[in-house]
């Protein structure tokens, strides 16, 4: 069994993919991300899709399933030009890391403590310490930077440092 791509319509995803497996055609996979955004004056975190406009499909091509496919409602086309072409042996390494049995991908994690951070705005610009504390949730960072020749702790928005 090789690994294939449909093409399907956006936002669609998720029922090509229960189309898939409701017939029993292949076993469908849509890889997601959860993520931080700023919804009504506070954080969400939110799962999104990966490839938007895409599901991948782990199947025996055969013209039976490949027409299967190409007929449900939502899918645009199977990838390839006259047939359908499955993915390659690096792509499948990359997009079963990306998969992780239908958990979502974690958020990225940045900063660390005792990292090297430097100011990039604010009155402190320019100015290079390291991490002692990270509040994720607050989404700062109590950076010790040194100001008048004495070491200090500094709490920081996590968006006014980057990592050096």
């Amino acid at each position: 069994m090789h690994w294939y791509v449909i093409h399907c319509l956006t936002g669609h995803e998720e029922d090509v993919r229960s189309r898939v497996k409701e017939k029993d055609i292949a076993r469908a996979v849509v890889p997601r991300r959860l993520m931080v955004e700023r919804r009504q004056g506070g954080w969400q975190y939110v799962e999104r899709v990966v490839f938007p406009g895409y599901v991948f499909v782990q199947a025996h091509m055969t013209p039976a399933a490949y027409y299967a496919m190409r007929n449900l409602p939502g899918v645009i086309r199977v990838l390839g030009t006259s047939r359908p072409v499955p993915l390659m042996g690096n792509e499948v390494t990359l997009f079963l890391k990306l998969c992780r049995d239908g958990d979502p991908l974690g958020l990225s994690e940045v900063f660390v403590k005792g990292g090297s951070v430097k100011v990039i705005s604010g009155p402190l610009m320019g100015l290079e310490g390291h991490i002692v504390k990270l509040d994720a949730r607050r989404f700062r960072a109590k950076v010790n930077i040194s100001l008048m020749g004495e070491p200090r702790i500094v709490e920081l928005a996590v968006s006014v440092i980057k990592k050096t």
